[in-house]
């Protein structure tokens, strides 16, 4: 009898989810085969698909390895590998043991080396290595008289591990209903069982599914399969753990926001109502956070102060990428308003990435591995501008991030090369996240005339079944529903074969710009009124623009009293405790706050440095922050900072619970690379000029 094991399962899944196969030399240096190895890897992989009577299988053929007659259902392997075909390796193993304890599955070290068929010792070796993984966490595995090992720590800590380990080996199966059930992928056989009893224990998974489907009305928009996969998750272990009887801690009220918390009640107020179950807000918390729209901004001190600094480090970061490869400076792009939905997407993609790896959460990224290839040189940057931020937040983003940031980066600068109009219904559909959905959005708004009307994960299909104004649905999965037949399935980096096949579809490859029509008019014509003629041609496209006012959510923070021109001060020391007293004098703060600044600036100093001359300290709210506000000097003469940096601005803030908090530090932001402003400041005679001129910036 043959087996197979896990490195032949990723390999399968792997080159499954490539069209095109990777090159042989590739896979055999990441998995760490010899090329005898390798081959006879995939002779094992075919002998295996052509006994449970798939047509599929790998061929080897000009250096590329590939799927033949694809495509594999995703949990085709893990329906049909039983226990008795598969090796269980050492990792495999230690992997499994240490989710029975996170499951609270009651088995001896007698049954569990019976059900992984290895002998006792073997167990007890595993054991001692699933004890130091859980000292890690910060867990114990200890024996109890008559009860055996026992895992004990913080519930919390429990929970987040295992949503770690369910959220590696979780995704979407591909049958036809309302919604989409989880499955499980690349999963050894004898942890797939352990996980399937642990769903459904309790009924946890029968009553995720019947309390999402009553409070779905209410969430926020889930905008991708991933986050739709957490929050099923975190629903699912709040039901078994709870029916086992183990619970978060009550005392709880500072782990998500003002909003998060008003969420979390409704859904408890439903999961009564509808599943007659009794739990408290604080269950939910988990699953508020997990929706990533900013619930756990203001969740505690340090969480408010970490948000603070990452979006002055994301901020750095964005505008030095996208003004090297533009050469143009950051504040023309924010005011490209058909930049708009781009730019607020990497953001939110940054803060919400931020939010996930402060709390251990990893987003999948299925195609990588052709972000790399294609996209190469951009990883490679993004990875070293984060690295400050890394350093910053003492975590590190995940390859599968770094891929996430390059889309959204390419993506603005894709459509910075051509904006086109859009003139046809299409909805795109796009399981694999933000990244990947804007990269076919902007590509297809590229080469074609279209109108997209939306962009969603899979499981909301539904919502469009019965549509008949939609002309076509651009899918990146596929779709298996017989009620939506209009749908072209692509790969997720628009290749010239797939622009071939959205052109045969009936998509027109058209577009127009309006800057290079007003450019080639006038170049060949006299232009008599330039805004009438380009007014015009913006209506007969079907082009609208709408005034932005930038700073209102910012000035709503930062009054005129807050407000000091022309100061001189000898160190820069002085020149941020000059700006905090400004704090203090009208009540936002106390003096300990001023004294954090400058403690924080000699600890972290260089990123509160971001260019033009502006500095921006800030300090964690330690019980001495009583309102949210914001404070502005600008010097006569610049100070110098540790880092060598000349700063003639200084802007100070604080923030207490404040649901447009964010928006306004956003506003700052640009405020800092508003050239108008930058240029007006040097001259400015009073405070009161200053806050005039910003508030009347549009």
């Amino acid at each position: 009898m043959f087996q197979i094991g896990k490195k032949e399962i990723e390999l399968l899944y792997l080159t499954a989810s490539s069209k095109g196969g990777f090159r042989y030399r590739e896979l055999i240096e990441r998995f760490g085969y010899t090329e005898r190895s390798f081959k006879y890897a995939v002779d094992l992989i075919n002998r295996f698909l052509k006994e449970n009577s798939q047509q599929a299988y790998l061929s080897i053929d000009n250096r590329r390895c590939c799927l033949e007659h694809g495509p594999l259902p995703m949990d085709y392997t893990l329906g049909k590998i039983k226990k008795e075909f598969y090796y269980l390796s050492r990792e495999d193993r230690n992997e499994t043991i240490l989710f029975r304890y996170l499951a609270n599955l009651s088995y001896t070290i007698e049954e569990m080396g019976d059900y992984l068929d290895v002998s006792k010792s073997t167990v007890k070796q595993s054991l001692a290595v699933v004890k130091d993984r859980c000292r890690e966490y910060g867990l114990e595995l200890a024996s109890h008289a008559g009860m055996g090992m026992v895992l004990n720590g913080s519930e919390t800590v429990i929970r987040t591990v295992l949503r770690q380990l369910l959220y590696k080996y979780s995704g979407l199966s591909e049958e036809e209903r309302q919604y989409r059930k989880l499955a499980l992928r690349n999963c050894n056989p004898y942890l797939r069982e352990w996980i399937l009893q642990f769903f459904q224990q309790s009924e946890a998974e029968q009553k995720a599914e019947q309390l999402f489907s009553c409070i779905k009305d209410f969430l926020p928009a889930i905008q991708n399969d991933e986050i739709y996969i957490l929050a099923m998750l975190n629903l699912i272990i709040v039901f078994n753990r709870t029916g086992n009887g183990f619970y978060v801690p009550a005392d709880m009220s500072d782990y998500v926001g003002q909003e998060g918390r008003r969420l979390a009640e409704k859904i408890s107020r439903s999961c009564e109502e509808h599943l007659k179950i009794s739990l408290p807000k604080e269950e939910f918390f988990e699953f508020v956070i997990g929706l990533n729209k900013g619930y756990s901004i203001e969740s505690n001190e340090k969480n408010q102060y970490t948000l603070m600094g990452s979006m002055i480090w994301i901020h750095r970061l964005v505008s030095d990428l996208l003004q090297k490869h533009t050469n143009t400076p950051f504040q023309e792009l924010k005011d490209n308003h058909q930049l708009d939905d781009a730019l607020d997407m990497l953001y939110n993609h940054f803060y919400g990435a931020v939010e996930r790896v402060t709390r251990n959460i990893y987003l999948q990224n299925p195609i990588l591995d052709e972000i790399k290839d294609q996209y190469g040189q951009m990883f490679q940057e993004v990875q070293n501008s984060v690295k400050g931020l890394e350093n910053y937040l003492e975590k590190s983003f995940s390859e599968g991030d770094i891929g996430y940031f390059t889309l959204l980066i390419e993506n603005i600068l894709s459509q910075l090369s051509k904006q086109s109009k859009k003139v046809r219904r299409i909805v795109l559909i796009c399981g694999m996240g933000y990244g990947t959905s804007q990269i076919v959005k902007s590509k297809i708004i590229q080469k074609f005339d279209v109108i997209i009307e939306d962009v969603i994960p899979y499981y909301k299909l539904n919502h469009y079944a019965d549509n008949k104004n939609i002309d076509l649905f651009v899918s990146t999965v596929p779709v298996n529903i017989s009620t939506i037949n209009n749908v072209v399935e692509v790969s997720p980096l628009i290749t010239n074969l797939d622009i071939d096949v959205l052109s045969k579809a009936g998509m027109v490859r058209y577009g127009i710009d309006i800057t290079s029509v007003m450019k080639l008019i006038e170049e060949n014509a006299v232009i008599t009124d330039y805004s009438k003629l380009e007014d015009s041609l913006k209506e007969l496209y079907g082009i609208n623009e709408m005034e932005h006012s930038k700073y209102d959510v910012l000035l709503k923070y930062l009054c005129e009293s807050r407000i000091l021109v022309n100061q001189t001060y000898e160190t820069w020391q002085e020149a941020v405790r000059g700006a905090g007293n400004l704090l203090v004098k009208t009540g936002c703060v106390k003096t300990s706050y001023v004294d954090d600044m400058i403690n924080n600036i000699k600890e972290f100093g260089s990123y509160i440095t971001i260019g033009n001359g502006i500095a921006l300290p800030h300090a964690r709210n330690k019980n001495n922050v009583e309102k949210t506000a914001f404070s502005l000097v600008t010097l006569t003469e610049p100070v110098i900072f540790d880092n060598g940096k000349e700063i003639d601005t200084i802007i100070s803030f604080c923030n207490v619970a404040s649901n447009d908090y964010t928006k306004a530090l956003t506003a700052l932001m640009e405020l800092s690379q508003n050239q108008s402003f930058l240029e007006f400041k040097k001259g400015v005679k009073t405070s009161k000029q200053l806050f005039d001129y910003i508030k009347n910036i549009k």
